[in-house]
C-alpha cells in the first residue's frame, strides 16, 4: 500500500455462509485489519452451536495470518482454516457465488465461508 492509497468509500464485507442450511452471518467494516477479522471469527464462535466444527475459507491475505490470529486460532481448536491460493479466488465457487460472472477481475474476495455438513450436524449421509 503506498502513502497515497485511498478506498475511496468501499467497505469491507466479512461474511461466513453456512452450506448446509444456506444462512449467511455478515458484517462490514470500514478496514480489513487483523482486529477486524478477530472481531468476525469472534462472531461466528459466538453464532455457532459449541459442539460443530467450523471450517473458514480465506485468502492468503496477511491479516488472516498475523499473529494474533494464529494465537486464536490456536486456542479455538474447533475453528479449521483452509486459504485459498494466490489470486484463486476467481476459480473458487466462493469468487463466483459474491461478484456477478462478468467482473472476474482478480480483485481479492474477504469473505470466509463456514462449513458445517451432514455429519455435523448429526445427520446420516446418504
Amino acid at each position: 500500500m503506498t502513502h497515497d492509497y485511498k478506498r475511496n468509500g468501499t467497505t469491507t464485507l466479512f461474511a461466513a455462509l453456512n452450506t448446509f442450511t444456506g444462512e449467511v452471518l455478515g458484517t462490514c467494516a470500514q478496514r480489513h485489519r487483523h482486529q477486524e477479522w478477530l472481531e468476525f471469527l469472534r462472531k461466528i464462535n459466538q453464532s455457532t452451536p459449541k459442539d460443530k466444527d467450523i471450517h473458514i475459507m480465506c485468502d492468503n491475505y496477511a491479516t488472516h495470518k498475523h499473529p494474533e490470529v494464529k494465537s486464536w486460532l490456536r486456542y479455538h481448536k474447533r475453528f479449521h482454516v483452509h486459504f485459498t491460493p494466490t489470486s484463486g479466488s476467481n476459480t473458487t465457487s466462493r469468487g463466483s457465488f459474491w461478484r456477478p460472472p462478468d467482473e472476474h477481475d482478480g480483485s481479492r474476495a474477504d469473505q470466509a465461508a463456514v462449513r458445517v455438513g451432514p455429519e455435523q450436524q448429526g445427520i446420516a449421509a446418504e
